[in-house]
This record gives C-alpha cells, structure tokens and sequence, in this order.
C-alpha cells in the first residue's frame, strides 16, 4: 500500500493503540477522514495493562485519576510537515477527573448522539467529538492532517499561518471524546471532515523497543502497543 511519509508529531515514548497496522479502518469507520487515523498515547509500557496514569490501577479503577496525574498530557506536538494551518479549535473545555465507567458512558452517549443528530454540515458541529483541533495543509499536495484532542488554550498557531516540519504548535490533551490524554493524528484529501477521504500514512524514523533494546524503524507504520520513541 502506497503511504505519504511524514515526520512523527512527538517527542519521548509513546505507543499506538489504533493503528493501520493493526486493522483497517482503525476505528472502525471511513467517516470524517479516518480510515488510516492513530491514536498514540504515553503508557507505562514496561508494566501489564495500558496505564496512562501515575497512580495505581486500583486507584484508577476505585476513585478515577485527575488529569493532571495522567502520563502524555500537555506534551508538545509538533508539525508533521511544511505546511499552511487552515483551521484551529482551542476552547473545548477538558475533563479534569476520569475514570473508566464515567468515561465509556459519557463516550457512547456522545456518539449515540452524532449518529442521531443529522449530518453536521461543518467541521465546528464535530468539536464535541474530536475537541480542539489543528488542521494543516502540505505544501504543494492536497493533504490535510488532523490533530485531534488537543489542550485548551494550548495552540500557538493561527490559520493562515505557514509552519514548519517540527515546528512545536500545540500540546497534548484530553477535549473531545477522549477517555485519555492523547493524540488522534490522520492524513485526510481535505480539510472538510465530513467529505474527507484517509490517506494511509507512515512515518520517516523512529525507534521501537524490540528484544531489549531501541531499533530503528523508516518509512515505519507503528504497530499496536510496541513501545516507540522519536527525539
């Protein structure tokens, strides 16, 4: 499968739980662009279990983690490619307590209610759903990448601005339907979501830790779970 190539949006060690890797379409669904779309959070990957948070599972599980005490959130995410910023959200506001029974209900009433509610006719009917957001444009292509969940107040550009591959542009958060800090990152041929058709997307390096040890990766598509790092 042909693949756009681009620049790893973070820095540190992260793994993806949905990945082209693992299945296609991976969420599920081709609508709003997200045949091929990622979603790469920070866990403590030498443990058991997906845990984004500091505290223990039974804590988590018990009472719920404030978001402060979860791993990725507020890291910076850092432009893909050279491109122009065509749309921005940045005042969805973001849960500050989560916990697992809360955070799947509240997530499925969301969704129940975009399914019931119409088609949206424009991207800012979604922010419900995919929270504060940059979208940009790759110079000289009709590609457009989505970030998605982002933090509140936590975007430093501006549409119509010109960025740069690795330029810093916002930070990691937890707006949207998000049940943790993370990134929701897809290549998508236009900026509409609604309209918007994936495009597969793999990244120039980065490394995975395999058998002990960091390897290299190129022109990688991140696998499910394996532990990543990028700096």
């Amino acid at each position: 499968m042909d693949s756009e190539i681009v620049n790893f949006p973070l820095r540190g060690d992260w793994v993806a739980f949905h990945t082209p890797a693992d299945k296609i379409p991976t969420h599920g669904t081709d609508v709003m662009g997200m045949r091929y779309a990622y979603d790469i959070l920070k866990i403590r990957w030498r443990e058991k279990g997906i845990k984004f948070y500091k505290k223990s599972s039974v804590s988590y599980w018990l009472k719920g983690v404030m978001l402060k005490d979860c791993l990725g959130y507020g890291e910076t995410l850092f432009s893909p490619f050279d491109g122009t910023v065509v749309e921005t959200y940045s005042e969805y506001p973001e849960r500050r307590w989560l916990h697992p029974i809360y955070d799947y209900i509240l997530g499925h009433g969301k969704s129940v209610k975009f399914v019931f509610s119409g088609t949206p006719e424009v991207n800012s009917e979604l922010v419900p759903i995919i929270g504060n957001h940059i979208i940009i444009k790759m110079n000289d292509k009709e590609i457009y990448a989505l970030c998605a969940h982002l933090q509140k107040d936590s975007l430093n550009v501006v549409v119509g601005e010109k960025v740069e591959a690795n330029q810093a542009i916002a930070k990691i958060g937890h707006s949207g339907n998000s049940t943790a800090p993370h990134l929701h990152f897809q290549l998508m041929d236009r900026a509409d979501l609604m309209s918007a058709q994936g495009i597969h997307c793999a990244f120039y390096e980065y490394e995975i830790f395999e058998a002990g040890k960091w390897k290299v990766i190129q022109d990688g598509v991140p696998e499910k779970l394996i532990p990543l790092q990028y700096t």
